[in-house]
């Protein structure tokens, strides 16, 4: 049974300059420049048509940067953990925008992924995270799923800092 979360980012801007970002290249730049100052990170595809935007990043990781339970069972010693977002057009009629995000660790028993609603609320607006965790491992899973769960939860909160910070600096 995998784990799930729902979580709320709010957002200091209307929905439609918080879309405007999430389809820029400049934003996807910017932001990969901060992921680096952590770990190896690079934005290996960014498209953007009518149907919407799609962002890849690959973040280079080792089996130390993993908590010894994580690290348990994680057979090789480097390792890229691919995230894949699709946000699709603005809707200004309903002042809304869905997308999707995915997590691939190639040679892994994961699927950690999920959907996101854009929309108003109150004097700016939130992104609205449902995410689906399984990770395929015996007697720990449930333990790894929760840890990359609490681990999702924080990368969130720093992106809505980012986002944030980004477009008080680019209006």
């Amino acid at each position: 049974m995998a784990s799930q979360m729902e979580y709320v980012i709010a957002i200091d801007a209307p929905v439609a300059r918080v879309h405007e970002c999430f389809t820029s290249r400049e934003y996807w730049e910017a932001l990969e420049k901060v992921h680096k100052e952590n770990a190896p990170t690079d934005l290996t595809r960014f498209t953007s048509d009518d149907a919407g935007t799609d962002v890849v990043f690959s973040h280079s990781m080792s089996r130390n940067d993993l908590p010894s339970i994580a690290a348990a069972v994680v057979p090789i010693n480097k390792f890229s953990i691919d995230r894949e977002q699709h946000f699709g057009p603005f809707h200004a009629a309903i002042d809304s925008a869905t997308g999707t995000y995915n997590v691939a660790v190639p040679g892994l028993p994961l699927k950690l992924g999920g959907n996101l609603t854009m929309g108003a609320a109150g004097t700016g607006s939130e992104v609205k995270l449902i995410t689906d965790c399984r990770v395929g491992v015996p007697l720990v899973g449930r333990k790894i799923e929760e840890m990359l769960l609490n681990g999702l939860r924080t990368l969130f909160d720093a992106e809505r800092d980012f986002i944030n910070e980004w477009m008080g600096d680019h209006r």
